[in-house]
């Protein structure tokens, strides 16, 4: 069952990241809003409390709406246009400009695809780039590299051996880190992987398609010939796994669906469509809109998988009890 706790209105425009800190309180989300004076879209990225107070805020045209979360809680890593990305301390509220990749006359837009699992590494992509990288957020170096090109998402296992790439081509890849070996590559989505999700124990992974494409699960267990369990059309922007290994998925129609992968069913849904009484995050003069767009953009779920936040087209973020 999905039950609504709260809900806040945090942006002004689409929720493009969401994600919680290991406390399980603590929010960073992100957009895109357009400079009216200058006609460019700026990143606005926010570190908040449940409740409704904002710890840190940033406005940086430098910066798209891409996000990256340690599990430890002590990094977030802000995606950035020519070759750049901002690092941001989690407890200090610091944020640092890093540059990752300045080529000339390429000026690639990074891409913060994910940390690996209890680890300071982040994979990272870019426009231009043959290989995902692998980047030591401590030193602030390149440490290695996996895969190719053409990359829109990542996932990896909670052990952190198998990294998931999807493209916008309709193919996912799934490769070995610890040695750099594809172990399988096959088309998922017709119209493109817009996002990827890991199971949290088996060798099962879902997607969806790229704006019009439904979600599917697939079985990777045997490499060489990957199956697809189920598929379901509902267009989906954004899927979580659970600790469990239930899935939540966020909808264009502004449905979030909690699965049932083993029994192929939606076990819940709920509806972020006409949320009504938004609190503002600490009151904040910058926030113009006064109502919801409907339809999910982002799905985040607590470490505990207690908690499922989902980030619709408005700029609001409704939190939802799990239980069942």
């Amino acid at each position: 069952m999905l039950r609504i706790t709260d809900t806040y209105r945090v942006h002004n425009d689409c929720l493009v990241a969401l994600a919680f800190c290991p406390n399980g309180q603590t929010i960073v989300s992100t957009t895109e809003e357009l400079d009216e004076d200058e006609g460019d879209l700026v990143g606005v990225l926010k570190v908040w409390q449940r409740g409704g107070s904002v710890r840190f805020a940033f406005r940086d045209a430098r910066f798209t709406g891409v996000l990256a979360l340690s599990d430890n809680g002590r990094w977030a890593i802000w995606g950035g246009h020519d070759g750049q990305v901002g690092l941001l301390n989690l407890s200090l509220g610091r944020l640092e400009v890093v540059e990752m990749d300045r080529r000339s006359k390429s000026s690639p837009e990074i891409v913060p695809n994910l940390f690996l699992p209890k680890s300071s590494t982040l994979v990272w992509t870019a426009t231009h780039m043959e290989s995902a990288k692998l980047f030591d957020v401590d030193s602030r170096r390149v440490i290695g590299e996996i895969g190719d090109s053409g990359y829109f998402c990542a996932a990896v296992t909670p052990d952190g051996r198998h990294l998931c790439f999807g493209s916008l081509d309709s193919e996912l890849s799934i490769w070995d880190r610890v040695n750099g070996r594809q172990l399988t590559r096959f088309s998922a989505q017709p119209e493109g992987v817009h996002a990827v999700a890991m199971h949290p124990t088996k060798q099962l992974l879902a997607t969806c398609g790229h704006w019009k494409g439904g979600i599917k699960i697939w079985d990777y267990s045997a490499p060489a010939t990957p199956r697809c369990l189920f598929e379901d059309p509902a267009i989906v922007n954004d899927l979580k796994f659970l600790p469990d290994g239930r899935l939540i998925t966020g909808c264009e129609s502004g449905d979030l669906c909690l699965w049932d992968i083993e029994a192929y069913r939606c076990m819940t849904r709920a509806s972020t469509a006409d949320l009504g009484g938004l609190k503002l995050v600490e009151e904040d003069d910058q926030i113009t809109v006064t109502h919801n767009k409907p339809g999910v953009s982002e799905v985040a779920v607590s470490p505990d998988g207690r908690t499922i936040a989902a980030g619709t087209y408005g700029g609001a973020v409704a939190f939802y009890s799990v239980s069942g």
